[in-house]
């Protein structure tokens, strides 16, 4: 996750919901299942005082938006009637995670934050190989070509000692 999807947090007004849930969908019941955990998450948020417009929206989003392909968290920040953070966990929370506060709980959200790994991705053959560096966002960040010599080309020997 890069910080500046955090850039909105920083200047949202009110009280934030911060809701951290099992969103698995890896079972034939999985829609039912989730049904039950918004009912509890609800429960909570209403319990711990959250305004209507916010529960209204976060609902929205649990029931009506994306399912993951099989097990998988989600953390969802609202505020004023408006989710502003709805992101996958790659490890789904133990129990829900509810809180109604000052300040977005993001302790689950950092804990769970594996930050991406530059990485080079290289094709080869007996004469030569392509490599291609990439940020850690993804971004192709420079590539190169090596040339091997093509004459003669040799076949390596096998396990058994033959080529």
């Amino acid at each position: 996750m890069e910080t500046t999807e955090l850039r909105e947090l920083i200047t949202a007004p009110g009280d934030f919901a911060s809701v951290y849930l099992d969103a698995s969908h890896d079972t034939e019941d999985a829609e039912h299942a989730l049904q039950l955990r918004w009912q509890e998450i609800r429960s909570g948020l209403e319990d711990q005082g959250a305004d209507r417009a916010t529960v209204e929206e976060l609902e929205q989003a649990v029931l009506a938006g994306a399912k993951p392909v099989g097990t998988a968290g989600r953390a969802l920040i609202a505020s004023a009637g408006r989710v502003l953070l709805d992101t996958w966990l790659p490890v789904p929370p133990p129990t829900p995670i509810v809180r109604w506060s000052s300040l977005p709980y993001l302790l689950p959200l950092a804990s769970q934050n594996v930050p991406p790994v530059p990485y080079v991705v290289v094709i080869m053959d007996r004469i030569g190989a392509d490599l291609r560096g990439y940020s850690s966002s993804g971004e192709l960040a420079g590539k190169a070509t090596v040339d091997g010599k093509d004459f003669p080309v040799h076949r390596s020997p096998g396990p058994d000692g033959r080529t």
